[in-house]
């Protein structure tokens, strides 16, 4: 395993009980769970009527992200009879944030009462099966961004010497089931590298051979769930197949359409996550 800086983030301090309280001035039911939007998702999930809906500014204390494709709210949104907080804006280390604004969203959700995340993400593809705007389950997670942000908690501490899966394999293994008969839907690994560039094709090629999908977020989100004690799980968005054509670059206007034509995708999978994660909860 290469050395990993790591950061060592508190579960909740003033910052987080004070958004979740301006939070609770519009909407005081309970939140069963939480998702992370990757880049471009939040026109996915344009249509889906909220309960309640906070711009990031309005939120003291919750910074904003520069990256283009994420719509800088918070959203409370019922799906069946499961309130879920929607994160549309996630923060990067690459984009100058302290290891406790990468894992805000992830604080606040579990000071919120949530149970589960499904954490989102716009990632290159690394198989020569995938296809843009393909979804991908991600079946296990690789960090490669050199940064390891622990959340002190007594879960961590009973756990922090034993090697465990970030994503809910079980939970995974059921939406699997449930949607594998659409020919869009894969499952792999997903790495998460720092960023900002994209990767060149020699790293392409080294990524490729244990990956499947690249990327620059989702691992430390993941983590923090982990580490706060809820269940998680991770789907990638197949944005560009990797490697580019020799005489073209990547972009992020690639990203962005490549959201919007998986639209109604994201939103089907996404309602496959969280009802088969509800009637886990109901058991």
């Amino acid at each position: 395993m290469a050395a990993q800086h790591i950061h060592h983030v508190p579960a909740t301090d003033d910052r987080v009980a004070s958004i979740v309280k301006t939070c609770r001035t519009l909407y005081t039911g309970p939140v069963q769970g939480a998702c992370i939007a990757g880049s471009g998702f939040h026109a996915a999930f344009s249509d889906i009527p909220r309960i309640a809906s906070f711009p990031y500014a309005e939120l003291e204390g919750m910074p904003g992200t520069t990256v283009q494709g994420h719509a800088n709210s918070l959203d409370f949104v019922r799906f069946g009879e499961t309130v879920v907080a929607i994160f549309l804006g996630r923060f990067h280390l690459y984009d100058g944030h302290p290891p406790a604004n990468v894992i805000l969203p992830v604080r606040i959700a579990a000071e919120l009462g949530s149970a589960f995340l499904v954490c989102t993400n716009a990632a290159g593809g690394l198989r020569s099966t995938f296809h843009v705007a393909d979804l991908m389950l991600a079946d296990a997670l690789i960090n490669r961004s050199g940064h390891r942000i622990v959340v002190r908690t007594n879960y961590h501490e009973r756990n922090r010497t034993r090697g465990t899966e970030l994503t809910d394999a079980l939970w995974t293994q059921r939406v699997w089931t449930r949607m594998s008969e659409h020919s869009w839907l894969q499952r792999g690994a997903y790495c998460s590298v720092s960023g900002p560039s994209y990767e060149t094709r020699a790293e392409i090629g080294l990524f490729s051979t244990f990956a499947d999908a690249i990327g620059m977020s989702t691992v430390h989100e993941m983590q923090a769930a982990q580490d706060l004690g809820m269940q998680a799980m991770a789907f990638s968005l197949i944005s560009n197949c990797l490697p580019p054509p020799v005489d073209g670059g990547l972009s992020h206007s690639e990203v962005l359409a490549a959201a919007e034509r998986a639209g109604p995708r994201i939103v089907a999978l996404l309602e496959t996550c969280i009802k088969v994660a509800g009637e886990r909860d109901a058991r």
